[in-house]
């Protein structure tokens, strides 16, 4: 499949769509029109490269993108109040987020080629889980993650570029989960 469909479609009333795995899609502009979207799910569509379209209401709470290797780039996502998960894990072209969503909960950022994160992470004070496991170019983590107070799930592993430097802002800040990985400069 690589369009929706040809014609218009009242979809006042769709709240769930899962396209998980339609390898043939390449964009959603038809779901522009709902705008009572709570769950959209294209895990697995390899061929989307276009998702502008993202119904721009604040009804979305979950938005799973997970493994759309050829999306490129995010829209601004500031306007989506209620979307409390996003997961662009193994978007492995995406390589800059604007912004995001102000009040997530969950986010998935794994394998993807950000160098930074955007500032905009400061304001998600309700973040629980922050995956960047293997963002291989990720430089450096913002002063703003000091902010991240209610974060219980922090995935830090493969960043080879993120080196203790980057770390800096986590030893100063008053993360709760420093207690579980105490960082110690190596004796040389």
């Amino acid at each position: 499949m690589e369009k929706l469909w040809e014609e218009k479609k009242n979809l006042g009333k769709l709240k769930k769509i899962n396209l998980s795995h339609s390898r043939n899609l390449t964009d959603i502009l038809m779901l522009s029109e709902a705008l009572n979207l709570e769950h959209i799910d294209l895990e697995g569509c390899k061929s989307l490269f276009d998702v502008s379209t993202i119904p721009r209401c604040g009804k979305l709470i979950s938005l799973n993108m997970k493994d759309c290797s050829h999306l490129r780039s995010l829209p601004g996502m500031v306007d989506l109040t209620s979307l409390k998960l996003l997961n662009i894990s193994g978007c492995s072209e995406i390589e800059e987020i604007k912004d995001f969503a102000p009040n997530l909960t969950e986010l998935y950022l794994a394998g993807t080629a950000i160098r930074e994160l955007p500032k905009s992470i400061e304001n998600l004070t309700e973040l629980g889980t922050l995956d960047l496991e293997n963002c291989r170019r990720l430089q450096q983590l913002p002063f703003g993650i000091e902010n991240l107070r209610c974060i219980v799930e922090l995935n830090l592993s493969g960043c080879t570029s993120l080196g203790l430097k980057g770390m800096e802002t986590l030893v100063r800040s008053p993360c709760p989960l420093l207690s579980l990985f105490p960082l110690r400069k190596r004796k040389r």
